[in-house]
């Protein structure tokens, strides 16, 4: 799908999931606090970037385009380090998933044991051994 199709066919509805998909991420902190005994998040660290971060190494569920259940890994959460504001936050979730099953670039159901459902525009940047999948964030604070 290019940008122009993401854009007409369903760029406003994952605009309105992404702003919603840092809220989602938010529940991460709830379950990262929870799960911590000695550690708590400071209220500065209650970024989207942050959430995603108490996510790291944790599973996620998603499906091909033929419906079969695709396991993948938060891998990595990268900032950037230039060309951000106090009023927004910018970075990216990295997810691997297996070689044998991979999934398409687009708009993709992801499924978290402990916080639920987010859709996220997932773009494959690598193959290898494993794939890899970019999710980009630039949400308003």
């Amino acid at each position: 799908m290019n940008k122009r199709d993401f854009i007409v066919q369903g760029g406003s509805a994952l605009l309105g999931s992404s702003t919603l998909g840092s809220a989602w991420a938010a529940g991460a902190t709830t379950v990262a606090a929870s799960s911590t005994t000695s550690e708590s998040l400071t209220p500065a660290a209650t970024t989207a970037q942050a959430s995603w971060d108490a996510l790291l190494g944790q599973a996620f569920t998603g499906q091909t385009t033929l419906g079969r259940s695709v396991a993948l890994t938060l891998h990595k959460v990268s900032g950037k380090a230039t060309g951000t504001s106090a009023s927004m936050e910018q970075f990216t979730v990295s997810f691997q998933g297996p070689r044998a099953l991979p999934l398409k670039t687009g708009s993709h159901q992801l499924t978290h044991p402990q916080t639920g459902t987010v859709r996220l525009y997932l773009e494959a940047v690598h193959q290898g051994e494993h794939m890899l999948y970019d999710a980009h964030f630039s949400l308003l604070a």
